[in-house]
């Protein structure tokens, strides 16, 4: 299947929780903040869209810790995040989808090892081939 060409960037970053600068290196116990940056373009498709984002092994959810940026509901916006074991998916809904959106979630690092985090994927849920997918990560967790 070949992807619609579009307009959507993304990037994910790793920061230490409490921390602004962005790292690959982390320690056994640490919790983590990961965070998505979506920038929608106005030529994009209006309507509902999937980020999904897996963790790599030697990390885990930190339950309820799934968040929109600094966005507050509105009417004519919904939104909401799921997780299934290793698997966020946050679900955005917004006819106005011509700016940056930033998702978060935190993580706790329980292994030591060199785990690679595979792309965050953002896709269309009305036109299921407009997707696009986002580099992937080697993340370093020292003992």
């Amino acid at each position: 299947m070949d992807t619609i060409e579009n307009d959507i960037t993304i990037n994910r970053q790793f920061f230490r929780a409490g921390s602004n600068t962005p790292t690959t290196t982390f320690s056994q116990d640490e919790v983590i903040r990961v965070q998505i940056t979506v920038d929608y373009s106005a030529r994009d498709i209006t309507g509902t869209y999937v980020i999904t984002d897996f963790l790599p092994a030697g990390l885990v959810h930190v339950a309820n810790s799934a968040r929109f940026g600094t966005r507050r509901s509105n009417p004519g916006w919904h939104a909401f995040v799921t997780t299934e074991g290793q698997r966020v998916t946050f679900f955005d809904h917004n006819g106005r989808f011509d700016r940056i959106h930033t998702y978060y979630y935190y993580a706790r690092v329980v292994n030591p090892g060199t785990f690679t985090a595979e792309g965050t994927i953002v896709q269309s849920m009305n036109v299921r081939d407009y997707m696009v997918v986002g580099d992937c990560v080697v993340l370093i967790i020292n003992p």
